[in-house]
């Protein structure tokens, strides 16, 4: 599967960086296109890239928050967009966007969740704290990149939306919650933000069952048929009904 970060641009222009959050819909941070010229046409270019035509779907100027929609061939039958998670302290985080030939790629730990951030554009909204690495005198360029897990297949948990000033924060910087876009946009509605912790705890628990019971099966000479994968499958399933149970009660 294709990458989901992509380069936003105004004719030559870039602009900044955003992610497919659908197949053909990209999110990026609004502050990113108030410099666009208006006979200048947007695009994205993928991570491969392609470069589509792009144009202003909607935005929560307040929230620092857009979305573009992209115009794909028919023949694109490429899967970009990855289902989000939920941040959780002390995850380990990554980007892929790199502003420029001679900047890198940047990555770090989430280290505090804002419920409520206060945005340089005068809303607020749920935020992660990250720090950074490697430390630059400056992250300008990287607004509007997706951070993505370490874990699990790497789902989307944020866009960077500013980085931190004053004292202590030269490292520091914040990123839009993925349930930001979901509430804020109506075209976004039908998507489920992926609890990441808990799929996590799930399938080290769910690998751990499927590890002790493979090995009482081949002890006692019954391992032909038994599956590892297929008990951890099962294992996880049953503690996600038990949870659905605690939650309806």
């Amino acid at each position: 599967m294709s990458g989901i970060s992509v380069e936003v641009r105004a004719g030559a222009d870039v602009l900044g960086a955003g992610f497919f959050i659908l197949s053909d819909i990209v999110a990026t941070a609004r502050h990113c296109l108030q410099d666009q010229l208006p006979e200048e046409p947007l695009s994205v270019k993928t991570e491969d890239g392609d470069v589509f035509a792009a144009s202003v779907l909607s935005m929560v100027e307040e929230k620092d928050l857009a979305l573009l929609q992209v115009s794909l061939p028919d023949t694109d039958v490429v899967s970009r967009a990855s289902l989000p998670a939920l941040p959780y302290l002390e995850a380990q985080w990554r980007s892929p966007y790199i502003p420029a030939l001679d900047q890198v790629s940047i990555r770090g730990s989430i280290v505090h969740l804002h419920p409520q951030f206060a945005c340089a554009y005068g809303g607020q909204l749920r935020a992660s704290q990250l720090e950074a690495r490697p430390s630059l005198d400056s992250y300008e360029g990287y607004s509007g990149s997706v951070i993505q897990l370490k874990t699990l297949t790497g789902p989307p948990v944020g866009m960077i939306i500013q980085e931190g000033h004053g004292a202590g924060s030269r490292e520091t910087l914040f990123a839009a919650d993925m349930r930001e876009f979901v509430e804020a946009f109506d075209v976004l509605s039908d998507i489920n933000v992926l609890d990441a912790e808990l799929e996590t705890h799930l399938s080290e628990l769910g690998a751990s069952v499927a590890r002790e019971f493979g090995e009482r099966f081949v002890v006692s000479g019954r391992a032909g048929g038994v599956l590892p994968g297929r008990i951890e499958a099962i294992v996880i399933q049953a503690i996600r009904r038990e949870l659905n149970g605690q939650n309806d009660e």
